[in-house]
């Protein structure tokens, strides 16, 4: 047995002689190993610069949650695509890993060996946590559904339930008032209205709390599953997006509608203005020779409109999307429907503009229009309204009335008196001398006529059987129903009058056979032994 020198000797001659084998053989780097779940996938080596060896890593994880968390995951295709630098792995477009030279060099593989291992480690781990994810996903999405269901239905009942307590409270407050109210006359909003009112607003609640809520619950549930996931962000996105890009467009007009707001502002000033400046007219506070106080309301409109275009002309550029190409089709179309639609409005208000400043009537006067006789209660440029005796009240479009003869009887009124006319037949036996003295009284005795014009009787014509009487009385009394009464009265009193006369109001039809007859001439023309002759029979007998 060797002494304990020699083994010495031995031990330090083969650690010397082992020393220059090691520092041949290199060092294997540290890896990091990428993990999903509990599962060890990969193992990187080398750094892919700008990145670290620990980011690199950090990314290759995350991808790898990424494609675990999805519902449906290929991973037939994953496929390794190579070239001088770098071999990647990819699922259909998608880089999942590259494989390095170094990772190949710390592996003591080719690349493309390595890359292989790894496919098939990326499919065995992404297939079992797959399948881990979707049960337990597809288990906790049912939950969540479930509870978020449970929670809409209940919150429903209970936005209904409080809009039924809250209508019917309504109700019943609405009814008390209106007890309360019953003989109150001054009341200007009645409880009803008010009730209505709360009513449609709390609808309006309602309608959007039942959207929103039902939005919230389709959202949870698509978000709960995996492959409604992508969905529900599309959801989302749908609503948010919208939302989001009206708040954009309503900050960045927010300067042109000051503008607008500035120019709305000045031309209601204006229009007050000029409003105050022409009621001073109508009213009498303000006069200009030449221009009655009746044209003071049509020209204020025909210029406020004049100033509402003007100032329309100005905002027109600075409405939203009045550049648009879509804005100027639809106000095209919008233009050539009113050209081609307002024909008659346009007539009707060039025609009514005419009758203002011709001054043809006045509102109250008695005029007769075309067919239609009565009072004018309105006058606009668009329509003449008149009521009639019988409290009719009749629309007259004012190119109507333009292209009608309009006979006013209230200009004359003031002016000399307005005629009113009775017109009656009596037969050639009633001297003409005494119809014309009981025509006359009639018209004293009626109340409303004036002595002065004195009244007068014109024989209009000479009939057949009889004479036409017109008798023709001056008044000043104007108003349709006035007119009305007066021509009652008048035609009333000439009955009187003819009653007390002794002459009868008969227009007479002669079938003449003159042998027989008496003439018709009234007696003073007839001589004093005037008989009426007899008949004459003759008698023709016949041979025997």
């Amino acid at each position: 047995m060797p002494s304990l020198p020699l083994r010495l000797s031995l031990l330090a001659a083969v650690l010397l002689g082992t020393l220059p084998l090691a520092a041949q053989e290199p060092a294997r780097p540290a890896g990091r190993p990428v993990v999903l779940g509990r599962d060890t996938v990969l193992t990187l080596y080398a750094p892919r610069p700008p990145t670290t060896l620990e980011q690199r890593t950090l990314a290759v994880t995350a991808m790898l949650a990424q494609l675990a968390g999805r519902g449906e995951l290929p991973l037939d295709r994953l496929r390794v695509v190579s070239d001088s630098q770098f071999t990647v792995i990819m699922l259909d477009t998608l880089p999942v890993v590259s494989v390095l030279e170094g990772d190949a060099a710390a592996a003591g593989v080719p690349r493309d060996t390595l890359a292989a291992r790894w496919v098939q480690s990326l499919q065995e781990a992404l297939g079992r946590r797959r399948h881990q994810y979707l049960t337990r996903g597809l288990a906790i999405g049912a939950g969540v559904s479930l509870l978020a269901t449970l929670v809409f239905a209940g919150l429903t009942w209970l936005v209904l339930r409080l809009e039924a307590r809250l209508e019917l409270a309504l109700q019943e407050w609405a009814e008390a008032q209106l007890r309360t109210l019953r003989g109150t006359r001054n009341r200007f909003i009645a409880p009803a209205q008010v009730a209505a009112t709360v009513m449609g607003v709390m609808r309006l609640v309602r309608i959007g709390s039942l959207l929103a809520l039902g939005y919230l619950w389709l959202l949870t549930v698509f978000s709960s599953f995996a492959w409604t996931r992508p969905l529900a962000g599309r959801i989302l996105r749908m609503v948010v997006e919208p939302i989001a890009g009206i708040a954009r467009a309503v900050v960045e007009y927010l300067p042109s509608l000051f503008f607008i707001v500035v120019v709305l502002l000045a031309l209601r000033l204006l229009v007050r203005g000029i409003r105050l400046f022409f009621r001073g007219i109508e009213f009498g506070t303000l006069s200009f020779r030449n221009f009655p106080r009746e044209w003071a309301d049509p020209t204020y409109k025909i210029i406020r409109t004049l100033v509402i275009a003007f100032g329309f002309i100005i905002i027109f550029p600075y409405l939203p999307g009045s550049g648009s190409d879509a804005f100027n089709a639809i106000t095209l179309f919008a233009g050539a429907l009113f050209s081609l639609g307002s024909t008659g409005a346009v007539s009707n208000l060039v025609a009514g503009t005419v009758l203002v400043y011709t001054g043809a009537f006045r509102v109250g006067d008695f005029v007769r229009i075309g067919e239609t006789e009565g009072m004018v209660v309105d006058r606009s440029l668009l329509v003449t309204r008149i009521r009639c005796a019988t409290n009719v009240e009749v629309s007259i479009p004012s190119a109507t009335v333009l292209n009608s003869h309009v006979q006013n009887f209230s200009a004359m009124a003031t002016r000399g008196g307005l005629i009113v006319q009775s017109r009656v037949t009596i037969g050639y036996d009633a001297p003409w001398r005494k119809v014309h003295d009981l025509l006359l009284t009639a018209a004293t005795r009626t109340e409303g006529v004036l002595k002065e014009p004195a009244p007068f009787v014109a024989q209009e014509a000479l009939n057949d059987y009889y004479p036409t009487y017109c008798l023709n009385a001056y008044t000043d009394r104007a108003t349709a129903m006035e007119v009305f009464r007066l021509r009652s009265r008048l035609n009333e009193a000439i009955q009187d009058a003819f009653f007390e006369g002794g002459v009868e109001i008969l227009s007479p039809a002669y079938t003449s056979i003159r042998d027989g007859n008496r003439t018709a001439m009234p007696p003073q023309y007839l001589p004093p032994d005037y008989r009426a002759p007899g008949w004459k029979v003759e008698r023709n007998e016949g041979p025997a």
